[in-house]
Formats: structure tokens, sequence, C-alpha cells
């Protein structure tokens, strides 16, 4: 363990092998919170190479309550990039499951946002709490599982107290999407930043899961409606191509202020009329956020298809309805000014 402590503090990178050993140590072993910062801290200024985070990542899924689940994906982002959208993922995850992919999301309440994934699902009563066997019946029975991060990954906690001492950005800001404990075999990662893409997608690549790793150019960790979005794909080899919502969309959205929300209470409202086609432009959002999950999943032979069959899927209706296979009881009344129709895009261009 010395050895290689010395190793990241005089800036050598470690092997996979080495990260997941050292990880492991730090998780189970009896060090104190400055050992913790100064081993953070020292990562961060030799920067962390993507055989670490690969070690780092299976040793922290090694102590998850939760065991590894084969052929289910994930659409997640890291978060905190400050422009209050509504919880496009989660509702592209949800629009997805209803097409058949399974979806096993991980995720959290917010930090930064104004709403994370857990507290809108949470409003809508999906309950958190589930050993393997439920959470297998409720893939079976929905496609959808959703993993709330602290309640089956609880190794992180170790670190809190280094990292509330620290104030810096540190590995765990990385961790965040590739510690589902579910390990899914195919992913589609949103960054905030750009210095984390191409990182993220040689992680996927040295684990041999196919994804796609994405940024916007406004800053966005999810495909944007507004811009173009950097996009590198990882399948047999990476590849990097950008992402032209016009191109896929047929025009690129006008309005801010449709997709984001000052409040929770806002994004929420919006996040379901998204998901009931009652506010098209969230709807688009929201199928433009879908395409890469059912193209990786070999449901669509490209972006443009990909997200002609997810708005088609919302104004059908299913993709709200499904959501009474995910939360047994929600019939979509739970807002009175919601409706499950999808009427609002029926008279617009899509």
């Amino acid at each position: 363990m010395h050895e290689l402590l010395s190793k990241v503090i005089t800036e050598k990178n470690l092997s996979a092998a080495e990260a997941e050993i050292i990880m492991r140590h730090m998780v189970q072993g009896e060090h104190t919170t400055t050992e913790k910062a100064a081993f953070l801290c020292a990562l961060r200024i030799k920067g962390e190479t993507p055989e670490e985070i690969v070690g780092f990542s299976k040793a922290l899924k090694a102590f998850a309550s939760l065991e590894r689940i084969p052929g289910v994906s994930d659409i997640v982002g890291t978060g905190g990039d400050g422009h209050g959208t509504i919880n496009v993922s989660t509702a592209a995850a949800i629009n997805a499951a209803s097409l058949g992919v399974k979806i096993a999301k991980h995720g959290n309440r917010a930090v930064t946002s104004k709403m994370g994934s857990a507290d809108f699902l949470e409003r809508l009563g999906y309950e958190f709490q589930f050993t393997s066997e439920e959470g297998e019946k409720r893939l079976k029975s929905s496609n959808f599982l959703f993993i709330l991060a602290p309640a089956f990954n609880r190794s992180f906690s170790v670190f809190s107290e280094a990292r509330k001492r620290l104030q810096l950005p540190t590995i765990f800001n990385l961790m965040g999407p590739i510690t589902n404990p579910a390990d899914p075999d195919i992913m589609v990662i949103g960054s905030k930043s750009p210095d984390f893409v191409q990182t993220y997608a040689n992680v996927l690549r040295a684990t041999d899961k196919r994804g796609m790793v994405i940024v916007s150019s406004d800053g966005m960790d999810e495909i944007s409606p507004y811009g173009t979005t950097l996009a590198y794909e990882s399948l047999d080899t990476v590849r990097s191509y950008m992402i032209r919502p016009e191109e896929i969309m047929g025009r690129e959205l006008t309005s801010r202020i449709s997709i984001t929300g000052n409040d929770a209470e806002e994004i929420f409202r919006k996040n379901l009329k998204g998901l009931s086609g009652e506010n098209p432009d969230c709807a688009r959002f929201i199928a433009l956020n879908t395409s890469p999950i059912l193209m990786l999943n070999g449901l669509c032979a490209d972006l443009s298809e990909g997200y002609e069959i997810a708005v088609e899927n919302i104004l059908s209706g299913r993709a709200m309805r499904h959501l009474g296979k995910i939360i047994p009881g929600f019939e979509g009344g739970i807002i009175d000014d919601i409706q499950a129709t999808g009427k609002g895009m029926r008279n617009q261009a899509v």
C-alpha cells in the first residue's frame, strides 16, 4: 500500500489492477480523513488516467449491495451543468423503457440542480428500496429500474469528509456515472465538461461496453437542441463526431424557457408534459436524448431514425402510460393539467 501511494504522490500512473487495490484498501482500511484527502489531492494534481478510473470503479462497485445485471442500459449525466433543464435523461430512460430497452438507471437526489432524477421519481411515488429479486421483477414488468446511488453504493460515504475538506473536484466527480452497481453493458454518458468526454469513452472501451459520451457546445451534459454536441461513440473502436440538432429534428428549438424551470415544481410539471407530448419542445428534447440509446441497442439505424421512433412513441401516449408499469397506480392524473394524449404536438410540425 505504501508503495502504491508513493507512486501517486510522485505523479506516476497506476495500472487498473493497482488502482483497484488502492481503492479497496482506502474503503476498507482505517485511514484518517487527512490521509484520504492527501490521496485524492495527489490524484488530482497528477491527473486521473482511464486505466485508474477503470480500477477505481471496479473496486467501488465491488462494495455495492446490488449485483451486476446483464443486458441493461443506462442514460446518465455528470450533472451540475447549471442550465436548469428538465430531467431529460430520466424522461428519456422512461421513453426508452416503454420501447423495450431494459434500463437500470443510476442516479441521485439534487445536489447542484433544482431537481434530481431521484427527486422526480420520488414525487411520482417510486420506491427506492428493493432486493435483488424485486429488482429483477421490476425489470421484467416495466423494463425500468432506478438505482439510488447512496442506497446501494455506500463506499462513496467513506470519502465524504475528505471531499468536504478539500472543496475541490476529485476523482469522485468522475465516478458517479460509471459506478452503477448493475454494471450496464450499454451506456450514454453526458458530461458537462469537454475535458472528460474522451476519458469516459476510453473507459467504456476498456471495459468492453457499447456507449456514447456527449457534451454540448453550450455546456449541457445532454444532446443540446440549440447547437452542436460533441459525441464520442465507443463500439469496436472509439470515434468522434458532431451532432447537429437541425439534422435530426429538422430544426433547432428556439425557446430555452420551454425546457427549463425556475424551481423544482416547474421542472416536475414540464418533465411530465414532455412525456405526455403536451409541451412540444420538452417532448422533442426528450426524444432527441432517447435516440442514442435506441441506436446503441440496435432499434434504429441512426440518431434521426431513433428520434422519429421516440417522438412517435410520445405522441401515441405510450411513454406516459408506461409510467403505470414503472410506478403501479400512476395513471397520469397526479397533476390536473397533464393529459397523456400528446395533443400539444399533434397539430405542430415535429
